[in-house]
């Protein structure tokens, strides 16, 4: 019996050995940001861009926008600014940087809120292309770096947070063109 008991013994210290001689798997989970959380749950925060385009668009290669946002969360936000880029197969077609008066463009819980019209939104590429694309009736979100402050109180206060990167496809778009 005793060899045995040694035998069983040599053979526990064999595999201890060989568990503790292992290599360690080093687990580490991504560097994901609530930007591309956001992204990945297709929790698009953009609803409608409205393009509003003049025939001085041609050349000033500048258009003005309003964006549609929602507030998918049972909690305040309010944006203080946002930086967007838009266009179609991951071509820029325009991009702006919009920054909110105090107390900041405020979104109530579960709730949509428009931008108010953002002038002077640079078209990287001229204004044909844009023209081009409008049939499409929608715009993809290349960037959308957000500013915001979660769980505000009528704009004031919150927890800060900068939402960087979202990405959104398809986004309906309206176009809107004046010809004077």
């Amino acid at each position: 019996m005793a060899p045995i008991n040694i035998l069983m013994l040599m053979l526990a210290s064999f595999f201890i050995t060989i568990i503790l001689a292992a290599p360690a798997i080093e687990s580490r989970a991504p560097d994901l940001s609530i930007g591309d959380i956001t992204s990945l749950l297709g929790l698009g925060m953009v609803t409608e861009i409205t393009a509003f385009l003049t025939l001085q668009s041609i050349v000033t290669n500048r258009i003005s926008v309003a964006v549609q946002l929602q507030n998918l969360l049972p909690l305040e936000l309010t944006i203080d600014s946002l930086a967007l880029t838009a266009g179609s197969n991951n071509s820029a077609l325009l991009t702006f940087e919009q920054a909110f008066t105090s107390p900041g463009l405020v979104i109530p819980l579960l709730s949509q809120q428009n931008t108010g019209t953002i002038p002077n939104v640079v078209l990287p590429q001229g204004a044909l292309p844009l023209f081009a694309v409008t049939p499409l009736a929608q715009l993809d979100i290349l960037s959308l770096n957000i500013s915001v402050r979660a769980a505000s109180i009528s704009g004031q206060g919150g927890i800060p947070l900068a939402l960087n990167n979202l990405q959104q496809s398809e986004v309906p778009t309206n176009y809107s063109l004046a010809l004077l």
